[in-house]
Order: C-alpha cells, then structure tokens, then sequence
C-alpha cells in the first residue's frame, strides 16, 4: 500500500457517490449500520494498454495506478470484461504474457473472455489462463464449448468471497469470434447463445451458493439487454465489454456499467447488501485519468517495478533496426496553405495503404489521416519508429464492399475536403477523382479499380477493403465501413507495416515505394486551358448556329444560358433561375426561356484562357445536378451532351463539318 493513497482513494470514491446519489434513480448507499458494501472496480476492452511506452497512450491510467486503487478501496473485486491481452508490443510481444503478469500483480480476480483474448490461438490462451489461475485470476467463459467433446473450454464462472459474501460470477464470449480473430484460432471451438448459456450458468452459481450475480459479458449492447430482459430476478449487475460503451444503465432492474476502452477509466460499481442477505443499494460510477492524476494517486510500488521491467524489455526488442528508408515521409498534418496527411495524398499515407491492401489480400484499403503519428526518416528504421507511425494497436481487418458501398465510405471521408481533417482518406487499389468544391455527399465523381470505372448503383459486385479497426467500428464518421460485413482480422496494423516493408520491399523504402502518384484527385483543386472552340450547332434541321464555345480537355462547353436558348420554344424547353446569394443556378423544366439578349453570340469572347471549376450550384427541383461546369470570362459553362442527357435530348455530331445536331423530339442516346 502507498502512504497516502487510501485517504485520496476513499475521498475520491466518496466524492462520486455523493454526485450518483443526486442523479442515478437506484438506490444508494454509504455503508450505513447493517449494511455491506462491496466494491466491483471494473475495466474492459484494454488492447494492451497497460502501462505507457515512450509517448504513446499517455490517456491510459496505467496498471500501477489500478492496483493501488484496487489495494485502498474498502471490499474491493477487481475484473476485466475481456479484450485486455492483446493489442501493443508490451503485451504482443509475449503473446500475453506480460499481461497476466501484470493483471495478476494488479489484484484481478476473474476476467471474461473477449473475441482478442484469442488472438494468440486457443491453445495459447489455455496456457495463460493456467498461469491466471495460478496467481489468483480466473480466466472464465460460460458459452465457449470443444466442439468434439462438448466440453467447456474455460470455466464458466468464478466465485469470490468478500467479508462474508459470496459474489458469483459468470462471463460471454462473442459469437462473432470465429470472424474477429483467424478462424484458425478457435477451429476447434463453438460460441454459443447467450440467454441459454447465461442461464445454465447463473443455475450453477445458485447451487455453488453465490449470494450476488454479476455478469461480464464482453458481446454487444444488444445481446447484453437480451440477457437482463431475461434473467433480471437472478443478475445484480451485468459489467459489459465489446462494444466500448462508458457509462450506465438500468434494464430490468439489472445494473449495465460500461468502462469505455484503453483504461482511460476505472469502473466502479457499488452493491450494498443489507443483514438480510438482500441488495438495498446499487450504484455505478467512473474514475477518469484525470480525477485520478487530480487525486494525486500514486501507484502501487511492486506493480511498477514490474511494468518498468517488461517496459524495458520491449523496448530492447523494439528498438532495434527492422528496415531502411531511402525516403523521408512526412506526417506533417497539412493547414490551409499547406499539403499533409490530413487533406491530400500524401507518400506515407500511400505506403501504409498499399501495406495494408497487399498484407491483407484486398482489392482495396482504406485509413485515416490521423491515424499517422510520425514521420518515417531517412535511414535506419526500428521496430519504435514503426510503431510512433502507428501508436494505437490497430488490428488490420478485411470487409466486403459493393461499388455502392465504396462511394459512401469516400464520400464520408471526403465530406470535409478541402480541409484538414482527421477523417481524409488515404487509399489503395482505387483511384479517385472528387470535386472538394461540391457539397457533402456529392464530392465523388469516379473510383475506378484496375483502371475500370465503377457503377455507383452497382450493389452486387463484391470487392474487399481492408481498414483498420477503429474505422471498422465507424470511427472518424465512417458508418458506411461499419455496416459491413467482417471478413477478416488479420494482424496489428504495426506489425503488417513492418512485414510489408521487409518481405515485399525487400527491406527498404525508396522513392518508388512512397509517393504521390495521382490515386486521389481533386478536380477543384486544379486549373485548365481552355481556348476557343469554332464548332456550329443545328437544332431540329434548322440554321447553323455558331455560339461562344471553348474546348476544354477535349470536350466542347458553352454557356448554361445559351442551351436554354437553342431549346427555347421546344418541348424541352427550360428557363433559368439564379440566386447569386446562394450561388445556386436552377433549371425550371417546360417554362420559356427568359432571355438576357446576348445569347448565341457569334465568337469567343476570349482568345484563350485559364480556368477553374464553377462553384455554383446547379438544381433541378431541389435535387442537385453535378454537372461538369466551369467558369471563363464571368460565365458559367457546361458541357452540352450533360445537359441535353439529363433533358433526353438526342445529339449527333459530324467531325468533318465541326457540327452538332439536335433532334428535341428523340431521346438521348449514350454516343
């Protein structure tokens, strides 16, 4: 025990009791005469962040700060709802090891199962939950069976005695484990259903004389009210995992306490049992990093020695030399004046994309910009360097996406551009043009895949995209990622890195293997030549008509009014509205045309120009139309075949005479 630390502890927990006990509608208790409070400090969905490296993870309290709280609060069980073994170096690199020794130290008592627990293989997670059990922790898992003896792979349930009272425990796996970790990792195992599973467990603890129930259940928040709707007679508290969620809740009288992720909280839950054996008061709180560092909490001496050893040892592993660079890649963010990995294509984002598509045998990838921590420098690399380029224990996980599918996750994360934002994209196997100029969910303009332009109704066909974890989850806004279907989990994102780099590169980083090379293009961004096009135009047999035309990248555009004026009197006749407040241009089917008088003018009123794209925007009914506009000499222009499309308007053309024909009562054929 630290001297001084029970006082700040108990104030610290104290001072959260008086703040639930005006806003939580259960019950509350301070330990009153007859009374027995037990203390449940929880954690879930660690990914390996125990203790700080270096500069990263600094948000996480750290495990030596964990046990000391854990030593100095009266009545104390200390558990984990799963996901805490696997994730960064200190603890991967021992294939969780490290982090049983560090659990065990900390004064764990039971932890459930999570789908990362077998990341290390089944077999492995049996020897390390041998070693748990050894130094007082109880690795349990109530619906995880041998498929072949129909056996429980684990323990289903733990139980411990706290002054006198017997609090049972019983955990859920995720039946989603075979996709979230290598299949060949629980080949040989079954996850079954959780109200069944949960209920035979909470019968054993019944008959193993267990006076409190709590459930640990590292599955989603759904399945987690599926089980307190239904066993809300039997469980106290249900200390959930998986799905990251932070706070609490009442469902069926059963209390939900959530600690959010990386150990950036420490979950208290308080029971108070009265004489009767009874539960009179339960309550749930949190422990923030900042409360606790406030509180000035120090941690515990015998846990930090540990975490300093295995720190160490890491770091001897880590940093050694893994690879070379020819190249220096830049994770400088980028601002408004300036290019970086959060608002363009940049080299480093490039190479960690493309590490990521071929590691992970996908069609295509995708990561975030701000998921590039540091620069990649010329010279030696080690492991360290690696892992400051990406800190946060990423797993790399493959998807399954239409061409539909694809446009939404680029639109998502290109819905800030141009700005400098964490979501910008960086990407493999595609390329992309967009138009940072246009509005939310209409940036995209083309991905094309092995130099194929995809079709944006296309929901059949099926590629693969690998992304890292936090996108996955719909992190930086990428719902669209979320919804997909998991295909696999691959390896930490660091590691994949550091294989790419070694076995496809062959060990170094050249100028060739990182750079810009066009696979994300904005169109706003860019500037165009156009010069004076001589072209004649001839509508419904009628006189040819010479207009003010630019050719512009091969293609022929005139001025938006000028189409109103050639169709004006037809069937497909339209007038033009503009509202210059807002930049927006509207096109009113079947209404004449109100004519400005200069239309149709016979020359270019330029010899030749420079351009850029319109930033106007063009409607129809309210519903945007895109378009490819620009503005020359004051002018906004389009490209005839876009307009006479979207009226279904027929239009040929003779290359020899440099004329357009326009037959208004024929529909548009795609030439």
């Amino acid at each position: 025990m630290v001297k001084g630390n029970q006082k700040k502890v108990v104030s610290l927990i104290l001072t959260l009791a008086m703040v639930l006990s005006l806003s939580v509608g259960v019950m509350i208790s301070a330990g009153a005469d007859g009374v027995t409070t037990i203390n449940i400090l929880h954690t879930n969905d660690i990914h390996g962040r125990f203790y700080q490296i270096e500069n990263n993870n600094a948000g996480m309290i750290g495990i030596d700060k964990i046990a000391a709280i854990k030593n100095d609060t009266p009545n104390a069980i200390l558990v984990d709802a799963g996901d805490a073994i696997h994730g960064l170096p200190i603890v991967n690199l021992s294939r969780g090891l490290n982090a049983v020794e560090m659990m065990t130290a900390a004064g764990y008592s039971v932890m459930a199962v999570g789908n990362h627990e077998f990341n290390y293989g089944s077999d492995r997670l049996l020897e390390l939950s041998a070693v748990a059990k050894d130094g007082g922790l109880d690795m349990i898992a109530a619906n995880v069976f041998v498929t072949e003896t129909d056996e429980l792979f684990l323990p289903a349930t733990s139980i411990v005695v706290i002054d006198g009272i017997s609090v049972g425990f019983f955990a859920l796996s995720p039946q989603t484990t075979p996709i979230q970790t290598s299949p060949v990792n629980v080949a040989t195992l079954e996850f079954r259903d959780y109200v069944e599973y949960a209920g035979a467990a909470i019968e054993a603890l019944k008959e193993d004389g267990a006076d409190i129930i709590i459930a640990l259940a590292h599955i989603t928040r759904a399945s987690v009210e599926a089980v307190a709707d239904a066993y809300g007679d039997d469980i106290a508290v249900i200390i959930e995992g998986h799905d990251h969620n932070e706070g609490d809740l009442l469902i069926n009288g059963v209390l939900i306490a959530g600690a959010n992720e990386y150990m950036t909280n420490l979950g208290v839950v308080s029971i108070d049992i009265g004489d009767d054996g009874s539960i009179v008061g339960k309550s749930a709180s949190l422990m923030s990093k900042a409360e606790i560092d406030e509180a000035e909490i120090e941690g515990d001496p015998a846990v930090q020695a540990l975490a300093e050893g295995i720190k160490e040892e890491v770091l001897a592993i880590l940093d050694v030399v893994v690879a070379n660079s020819e190249v220096h890649l830049s994770s400088a963010r980028g601002d408004a004046d300036t290019l970086g990995v959060r608002n363009s294509e940049q080299p480093l984002g490039n190479l960690v994309a493309d590490a990521m598509r071929v590691m992970g045998e996908a069609n295509v990838s995708i990561l975030n910009g701000g998921g590039l921590r540091a620069d990649v420098r010329v010279g030696e690399i080690t492991g360290l360097d690696i892992n400051a380029v990406l800190p946060f224990g990423n797993v790399l996980v493959v998807k399954e996406a239409t061409p539909m599918d694809l446009k939404a996750i680029m639109e998502q994360g290109l819905r800030d551009a141009p700005g400098t934002v964490g979501h910008h994209p960086h990407i493999s196997g595609m390329e992309v043009l967009y138009d940072s100029s246009r509005p939310q969910g209409h940036k995209v303009i083309s991905i094309s895949i092995d130099d194929i332009e995809l079709d944006f109704d296309d929901d059949t066909t099926i590629y693969t995209i690998a992304t890292n974890e936090f996108m996955h989850a719909g992190g930086d806004g990428y719902t669209a990622l979320a919804a997909l279907e998991l295909v696999a989990e691959v390896d930490s994102l660091d590691s994949a890195l550091t294989e790419y780099i070694i076995t496809v590169l062959g060990g170094t980083i050249t100028g060739d293997d990182a750079k810009i090379d066009g696979r994300m293009t904005d169109r706003a961004a860019a500037s165009y030549e156009a010069s004076p096009s001589a072209w004649g135009i001839v509508v419904d047999d009628g006189d040819t008509l010479e207009t003010d035309m630019y050719s512009i990248n091969g293609f022929n555009f005139l001025k938006i009014r000028d189409v109103a004026a050639l169709l004006d009197g037809s069937d497909k006749q339209f007038n033009i509205d503009f509202d210059a407040d807002t930049g927006t241009i509207s096109l009113i089917y079947g209404q004449a045309y109100a004519a400005r008088g200069d239309e149709l003018t016979t020359a270019p009123n330029a010899v030749d120009t420079t351009t850029s794209i319109s930033k106007n925007v063009f409607t129809v009914d309210d519903d945007i139309i895109f378009f490819e506009a620009y503005f020359i000499a004051d002018s906004n222009y389009v490209r005839l075949r876009d307009v006479l499309a979207l009226l279904d308007v027929f239009v040929d053309y003779d290359e020899s005479l440099r004329i357009f024909y326009i037959v208004t009562t024929e529909a548009y054929v795609v030439n």
